[in-house]
């Protein structure tokens, strides 16, 4: 049976091997590390199904790892925090798919909160794998060769979403609400600049977005 993945970013070296060490021991998959630069690496790398870490870090703090990641990712996040007060809560709450544990706290407690989450995550269907060899979508770029192709954000999401309903079409009044957040008659107009400029970079490589016209589009791959 595969095992689940846990990411464990904890500037305290000491709790943070106790943490890794439990969490190995119950059969989890578990990669650690003491700063929130290094987490964000070994993020795109490992490709945690579940992140536990610490607001106050060094590099990178924990809430502003969370929005980095949030760019391309809905990975479950687990804070761990000796912050007590309401407003950190609602901060790291506020970027959803989050909890929030405080110190100090038993592993049985960090546990229970390991099992509820991958729960939430196994009714959810779990993590979208939006990266295949052409589309890496963590590092928000084209692989055309030896070449990366870079993506502005709003050309990530619009991938993000079609690759999100891979093998089915995705409406033109979806695409528009998860990109811009607003549907009206400017953002129809960008939708159809979005999707020129997509299919650009698109150029070189097998994936192809294509129109499905007075329905939506869809992403598919055509190899020689």
């Amino acid at each position: 049976m595969k095992r689940r993945r846990i990411l464990i970013a904890e500037d305290e070296r000491e709790f943070g091997q106790i943490m890794y060490q439990f969490l190995t021991f119950n059969g989890y998959d578990v990669r650690y590390t003491d700063n929130g630069q290094s987490a964000y690496e070994q993020f795109l790398d490992f490709k945690p199904e579940l992140m536990l870490f610490d607001v106050n870090m060094p590099e990178i703090d924990g809430f502003n790892l969370a929005k980095i990641i949030r760019r391309t990712s809905s990975v479950q996040i687990i804070f761990i925090t000796s912050l007590s007060d309401e407003e950190s809560v609602v901060k790291g709450l506020g970027l959803g798919n989050c909890d929030y544990l405080r110190k100090p706290f038993g592993l049985k407690e960090l546990h229970l909160r390991i099992v509820r989450a991958f729960q939430l995550i196994d009714a959810a269907g779990g993590e979208p794998v939006l990266d295949n060899e052409y589309y890496l979508a963590d590092k928000c770029c084209i692989k055309n060769g030896d070449k990366l192709i870079p993506l502005t954000k709003t050309e990530n999401k619009f991938l993000k979403v079609l690759f999100e309903n891979e093998n089915k079409i995705c409406s033109v009044d979806e695409i528009i609400i998860k990109v811009w957040g607003d549907h009206n008659i400017d953002n129809i107009n960008n939708l159809d600049v979005l999707v020129y400029k997509t299919r650009r970079k698109l150029e070189g490589t097998p994936l192809s977005i294509e129109n499905i016209r007075g329905v939506g589009y869809s992403i598919v791959s055509v190899k020689d």
